[in-house]
């Protein structure tokens, strides 16, 4: 729910690769990144080969003022060598500039797991975190009821006031 909210609130020149199961090998996560931004890339190519294909799209997004940005959803489910491909995507930069902002959506896990030693590199490139804390009763009757009018419930209700 988080990323696709997030989603819709990008301005139009956001060019946007949306990950929404990243169960993927390092290799794997790269190349569908790629795929997500459009960049032909083989099974067979390396991940260097699949890093430079996509450094030249996204160096070619800046120069038409393309803000290219990486989604990935349920990002606590990466497996640990899948890290090594965001590792490689925040390396990918001009001058002074990255070249692709990279967002990570997940359950509290996702924290634990950036703060491992093995991913130092990775951790030390963060901007932020943000943690959501829990839903009052208020906000989550709240939540349910425009949930159900955005399904098309209306305003009749369906649970008892109880409940």
């Amino acid at each position: 729910v988080c990323s696709s909210d997030f989603l819709v609130t990008q301005p139009p020149a956001t060019n946007v690769a949306l990950i929404l199961h990243p169960q993927l090998s390092s290799s794997d996560l790269l190349r569908e990144i790629a795929r997500e931004f459009g960049v032909d890339s083989l099974t067979t190519d390396s991940i260097s080969i699949v890093a430079a294909r996509l450094q030249e799209f996204l160096i070619e997004q800046r120069q038409r003022g393309q803000s290219p940005l990486v989604i990935i959803d349920e990002a606590h489910t990466l497996p640990p060598d899948a890290y090594d491909a965001l590792r490689i995507l925040s390396n990918l930069e001009v001058a002074d500039s990255k070249l692709v902002d990279i967002f990570l959506f997940g359950q509290p896990s996702l924290q634990r797991n950036l703060i491992d030693p093995a991913l130092c590199e990775l951790h030390q490139r963060l901007f932020s975190s943000v943690s959501l804390k829990n839903l009052t009763e208020a906000q989550t009757q709240q939540y349910i009821k425009f949930r159900l009018e955005c399904a098309g419930a209306g305003e009749q209700p369906i649970f008892e006031s109880d409940t």
